[in-house]
């Protein structure tokens, strides 16, 4: 006789109610299992004001087929100038995720702005700017992530 059908969490490697997985990527891992790995299956990201406090929940999500980070307008500072800004974790966790090249999306309301959610593009653009060039290298290996 075949074995009994495995809920789709057992199939994730979790329990029923997502307590031995990490909340959002047990989710995503349950629905990617569902879609049988799709490849046009990607996931966006929401950088909140408070990021984990663990590494390796940032290591999980950068083995995942990233397609945008959305930043919410309360995520961001004020600098000195007026001018909104990430935090250091915040701008380090986003140049990590950026290897991934997704879209930069911006969500929310900017009141303590004037140019409103354009001065958050315009720092992203900044931060994207800022980026180290690629060596010759990791030019070379690039095409060769997925395969690896």
């Amino acid at each position: 006789t075949p074995p009994p059908p495995q809920s789709t969490a057992e199939a994730a490697g979790g329990d029923e109610d997502g307590s031995s997985g990490t909340g959002a990527w047990a989710s995503w891992n349950r629905l990617r299992c569902l879609c049988e790995h799709a490849p046009n299956l990607g996931v966006s990201l929401e950088l909140g004001a408070d990021l984990p406090d663990d590494e390796a929940e940032l290591e999980r999500w950068l083995g995942e087929p990233l397609r945008a980070v959305v930043t919410p307008a309360v995520a961001y500072l004020t600098n000195k100038r007026g001018y909104p800004t990430l935090s250091r974790r915040h701008q380090a966790a986003l140049a990590r995720l950026l290897q991934h090249k997704p879209r930069l999306l911006v969500s929310g309301r900017a009141d303590a702005h004037s140019e409103g959610l354009g001065a958050h593009v315009q720092y992203l653009r900044y931060l994207v700017s800022q980026r180290l060039a690629p060596s010759q290298q990791e030019r070379y290996e690039a095409p060769y992530y997925d395969f690896l």
